[in-house]
């Protein structure tokens, strides 16, 4: 398991960037202390910190089991979560009073149980969970998203389609004569000498 639980000043939790999976055994941080933790069902815990504005837990690919993201009331994104592929249990992102996106979660692409957000009252911007509300099926895989903003219902989501990722642009630079001249081509944009 990963517990991280009722820390009254954690800001961040930018230590983990390289931690790629939760698995049977894991670590707590309750009330700012560390230790480990024995569980067979590798579930991630992040609740009940008022004032954690960021995570990045950016080489995270896999949960085994629950994903718990809730009552972390200054937490307004979840980009810190972007290599998140799947969550063998369910995926709950409740009560987080500051959340405004969830597009941290755009490469989720298979959880195991339910997908469940609630409460998350200036939550506008869902299309990081397209995906994961299109493939849907009631009895294999519940979605239950409510009190949210606008933006977040399941129709809203379907509607509003997934994150369109711009691509960069491409650069090319040529020597000519000595010449150096440099362009870069994004539609009918042209820089160069």
């Amino acid at each position: 398991d990963l517990v991280i639980t009722d820390n009254a000043k954690l800001e961040n939790v930018d230590g983990f960037q390289n931690l790629s999976s939760v698995g049977g055994d894991g670590l707590e941080v309750i009330e700012a202390s560390l230790r480990s933790s024995s569980s067979e069902n590798g579930t991630f815990r992040l609740e009940t910190n008022p004032e954690l504005v960021s995570v990045n837990f950016a080489s995270l690919s896999y949960v085994s089991g629950d994903m718990i993201l809730y009552d972390n009331d200054k937490l307004g994104n979840l980009d810190g979560f972007i290599s998140l592929e799947t969550v063998g249990g369910d995926l709950s992102v409740n009560n987080n009073n500051s959340l405004i996106d969830v597009d941290g979660f755009r490469n989720v692409k298979e959880i195991g149980g339910n997908l469940e957000m609630i409460g998350n009252e200036v939550l506008s911007m869902c299309a990081g969970i397209f995906v994961l509300v299109q493939m849907a099926r009631p009895g294999v895989m519940d979605q239950l998203l409510e009190g949210n903003g606008d933006g977040c219902t399941v129709e809203e989501v379907i509607q509003n389609g997934p994150i369109e990722i711009p691509a960069m642009p491409k650069i090319y630079v040529f020597l000519l004569a000595g010449i150096l001249s440099v362009v870069a081509l994004i539609g009918a944009f042209y820089i160069g000498e």
